[in-house]
């Protein structure tokens, strides 16, 4: 077989030959003909079978063949340009081709490419007769190497780079080479604002898209960063969704909903769980979305909720989410029911939960300097304490990941709602951390104005304030059900047995009104606890004055018992 000068086609399977019949095209053809002469090659070095050449020697022979083409002097400059550019778009459709007629492609369309390349296997790649092309590792070393040599070409061959590198990063999602995927659409010259190549719109589908596969690589900065060069360009978005045009409507309603699911998904990678949360809500309404993804957002927000900060925002999220029918359906709904309602969650409902959160979410938690020296000191006084009694048992000082303290600070918040005051022995046997780690994590809450309390270190107490201790807006205050622990010293061995140990109980509602802030802490405690029993003894007392009026007792009877 010979080429169109007459060669014959072993003779320019040798790079020296390729390049000499490439330089002898170049010095006999006129410019209108050039390109459709170097196409004629191109098709022949493609079209040679495993057997003549092999992968690396057809990745050899197409580097010489764009040198001698594409980037000679000639057609990389003046009215020459356009033969140049001519050249580098044959190349990327004879690629194309070629591997589509060996049925690895489909030539439709890029995101055709990415499905085919990802599923085709009917050829055997092993064969000598299918073309060394036909191989998808083949095509992106190829792909790459010819972006590579573009470069120092940028301004001439804008265009056409950027179709490479599409069609590189195709390849690179077909191999699931999500970070390579990603710098290789991230090269593309035309994203420069002040280049005119590119649409708002492409360029908008672009940055999102460069932000996905930093995503999919759990590069969560770098898809940070793209995604808020794509925030600037939301209003072309926005712009085309409301126009007229029902093609570019319908792709910018696409661009929108993949731009706000990216979003949330970095909220949730940065830890950001609250923002997670209301995103992944409103995308779970979205009636264009599928049901099944629909679902997959609903359930990405309970989770975020539930490992969002213990707090006020946090409770609206979980109001909006339990309202939601939906959720009785996802494995998360009984611990969603607990936390929305700020009942303690136990260790074994934690651990069902833990087996449905991503790597990310179970996160390390590093504690700062100050934590660390702290935590230092209260571990000396736990092996001395250890040392001199023996039979203690070490515990750790404060959440080692995200779910640990998420599940800490919440439960933190349920004992607010049940104890009006609570020692930092009992807080500490409720958390299973140290009394140290204990009181950190409220120092914390109440630093963030999340948990309203005060701490008194002298007395090692935590007393909620009243306005911590609100449920559905009405509080804790006369006819209403509180649980007081009175067990405020007891010992150790008593916070083990029973959780929660260790509350002293100080009254429901009203006792600042009766303490003079100018009192002494002894008399300021001993104000509280004789309002507390004053309110006791009469609630007993009204309860059993309903008692006698529905003659569940007799009045004679329990007077003679009382005598």
């Amino acid at each position: 077989m010979s080429t169109a000068a007459g060669h014959p086609q072993q003779e320019l399977l040798a790079p020296s030959g390729l390049a000499a019949h490439l330089r002898a095209l170049t010095s006999s053809t006129a410019s209108p003909a050039r390109a459709s002469a170097y196409s004629g090659v191109l098709v022949q070095l493609l079209a040679s079978p495993r057997a003549k050449v092999s992968p690396a020697e057809l990745q050899q022979l197409l580097n010489v063949y764009i040198d001698a083409t594409a980037l000679a002097d000639v057609n990389a400059s003046g009215g020459g340009l356009v033969v140049g550019r001519q050249v580098l778009a044959d190349f990327d459709h004879a690629i194309r081709q070629t591997a589509a007629a060996a049925g690895k492609e489909s030539s439709s369309g890029v995101s055709a490419t990415a499905a085919s390349d990802a599923n085709a296997m009917s050829v055997d790649e092993d064969s000598p007769n299918t073309p060394a092309i036909a191989e998808l590792e083949t095509r992106r070393q190829v792909i790459q190497s010819v972006v590579d040599r573009l470069q120092q070409r940028t301004q001439a061959f804008e265009e056409q780079i950027t179709r490479l590198r599409i069609y590189l990063c195709t390849l690179l999602e077909a191999e699931e080479d999500w970070l390579e995927a990603a710098k290789a659409l991230s090269g593309i010259p035309s994203l420069d604002a002040s280049s005119r190549s590119m649409t708002d719109l492409s360029r908008l589908d672009t940055y999102v898209h460069i932000a996905r596969l930093y995503l999919e690589a759990d590069d969560t900065v770098q898809a940070d960063v793209y995604l808020k060069r794509a925030s600037h360009l939301l209003t072309a978005a926005q712009d085309a969704a409301r126009s007229g045009d029902a093609a570019h409507g319908a792709q910018a309603k696409v661009l929108l909903l993949s731009y706000k699911l990216s979003q949330a998904r970095i909220y949730d990678a940065q830890r950001r769980f609250l923002e997670a949360a209301t995103r992944f809500h409103e995308l779970s309404y979205v009636a264009d979305i599928d049901d099944e993804e629909r679902m997959q957002m609903l359930s990405a927000a309970v989770t975020a909720s539930i490992l969002a900060p213990a707090g006020p925002q946090r409770s609206r999220i979980l109001a909006a989410l339990v309202r939601d029918d939906r959720t009785t359906q996802l494995p998360q709904r009984t611990i969603l029911s607990k936390v929305f309602l700020d009942h303690i969650v136990r260790q074994a409902e934690i651990g069902e939960f833990e087996k449905l959160l991503a790597p990310h979410q179970m996160a390390r938690i590093v504690p700062s300097a100050n934590d660390k020296a702290m935590f230092a000191m209260a571990d000396a006084e736990q092996e001395a304490a250890v040392g001199a009694e023996g039979g203690i048992e070490k515990k750790r000082h404060g959440p080692s990941t995200v779910l640990d303290r998420a599940m800490m600070e919440h439960n933190v918040l349920a004992a607010s709602r049940l104890y009006t005051t609570i020692t930092l022995a009992g807080l500490s046997s409720l958390l299973g951390v140290s009394m140290i780690g204990a009181e950190t994590i409220a120092r914390r809450m109440i630093l963030q104005r999340r948990l309203a309390a005060e701490i008194d270190q002298s007395e090692a107490v935590l007393t909620f304030r009243e306005e911590a201790r609100v449920i559905g807006g009405a509080s804790f205050g006369e006819g209403s059900e509180m649980t007081n622990n009175v067990a405020a010293s007891a010992g150790a061995g008593e916070d083990k047995k029973e959780d929660g140990a260790g509350a002293l109980g100080a009254g429901a509602g009203g006792v600042d009104e009766l303490v003079d802030d100018d009192l002494d802490p002894d008399a300021i405690c001993t104000k509280r606890w004789d309002a507390h029993i004053a309110r006791t003894a009469a609630r007993l007392e009204d309860v059993y004055q309903r008692l006698l009026k529905q003659g569940v007792i007799n009045a004679a009877a329990s007077t003679k018992a009382a005598a």
